[in-house]
């Protein structure tokens, strides 16, 4: 991340200036959307995939 000082006698143009030069990096919400087609019990999915943490 990146931090603007934005001081209280810039001007408006300035700090529209300022705010133009981020790069934001987005990320693709649809890649992570859907539903998780499970033929077991998804109790017993749910405690695996938190025991992976152990």
């Amino acid at each position: 991340m990146k931090a603007i000082i934005i001081k209280k006698n810039d001007k408006r143009t300035t700090y529209q200036r300022k705010l133009k030069q981020i790069k934001t990096v987005g990320i693709d919400a649809y890649r992570y959307c859907g539903k998780l087609d499970i033929s077991e019990n998804p109790v017993l999915t749910q405690r695996t995939l938190r025991d992976e943490w152990k």
